[in-house]
């Protein structure tokens, strides 16, 4: 995939034909639409192109919201890769941006600037300043400026719409098994191993402490979760626990992993976290011989939930 990091730098080598769009969580309905791409660009023997923003636009617009996103930059640039897209181009979005109308968005960045000769989009996208332009403006411009228009069906998922909005809501309250069917893939997050105060492995459970540095990324709601953990290229089950661990009277916030059957040293070492289920809520017990006996039925339970959920 060819990656350009402003309309300017783009040059394009074939016909191009894009979509448009933040594309927050690479989600099944974004799929469908990539996929329509490829077969609407086929047609006409032309490439394929994601035109997208970063940073979101709702962090410009609304800075005081405390708005997090299903990917980072980096995470959505491989996902836009394992889509097959042929060329993204990202483009910086600030207040200025926002100000674009969407006449000047069609004439002087998609047709002068990245010289697409067709389009796609979503079923309800809009564009443009305040989300002014519509379909029917889109139709009225590809006429004018000569370019191909097509218009992605509705996708549902099982009867169920799909959204971004509605992903980001289903992880913050921790129903993150349910998302990753509408993502499409187990939601993750990749984080450097840090150094921790130890209590876990006095608890004969040795824990890996995660330091996610990206603000901006989502975390799920506090609980205890199946994850999968990539390492090297190795694939270890565990359980995770988030929050402020109340049994131990902590105030930081932390993300703790229990690999099994692994042994060694992780610290400084970046690893990748697939959440796959929630298990159960945080909890303060009243002893740790009370949350050790915990956290070894949590354990059996997630072995357990692993071996049914292959």
């Amino acid at each position: 995939m060819n990656k350009f990091f402003s309309v300017d730098n783009f040059k394009a080598n074939s016909k191009v034909f894009a979509t448009v769009g933040t594309f927050d969580g690479c989600h099944l309905g974004h799929k469908f639409l990539f996929k329509d791409l490829k077969s609407f660009a086929d047609k006409h023997n032309a490439q394929t192109l994601v035109f997208t923003f970063w940073p979101h636009p709702r962090s410009i617009l609304s800075p005081d919201f405390d708005f997090k996103l299903l990917n980072t930059m980096e995470e959505k640039i491989e996902l836009f890769d394992d889509c097959g897209i042929d060329n993204l181009v990202i483009e910086k979005f600030n207040q200025d941006f926002s100000r674009i109308s969407p006449l000047h968005f069609i004439r002087d960045i998609l047709i002068n600037k990245l010289k697409i000769e067709g389009l796609i989009i979503g079923y309800n996208h809009h564009f443009g300043r305040n989300r002014e332009g519509s379909y029917e403006d889109l139709k009225d411009y590809a006429e004018t400026y000569d370019f191909n228009l097509c218009r992605s069906k509705a996708f549902k998922h099982k009867e169920e719409s799909v959204s971004s909005t509605k992903i980001r809501n289903m992880i913050s309250n921790g129903n993150v098994f349910e998302a990753n069917k509408l993502l499409g893939y187990n939601y993750f997050f990749s984080g450097l191993v840090v150094r921790g105060d130890g209590i876990g492995r006095r608890l004969k459970y040795p824990t890996a402490n995660i330091l996610v540095k990206d603000e901006i990324k989502l975390i799920p709601e506090n609980g205890v979760y199946a994850v999968k953990v990539i390492f090297n290229e190795n694939e270890y089950l565990g359980m995770m626990n988030i929050g402020y661990r109340p049994t131990l009277n902590l105030k930081d916030f932390s993300i703790e992993v229990n690999l099994f059957d692994f042994k060694g040293d992780l610290y400084g070492q970046k690893v990748r976290v697939f959440v796959i289920s929630k298990i159960r809520e945080e909890v303060k017990f009243e002893s740790l011989d009370i949350l050790k006996k915990q956290i070894s039925n949590d354990k059996i339970q997630i072995v357990n939930f692993f071996k049914n959920h292959k």
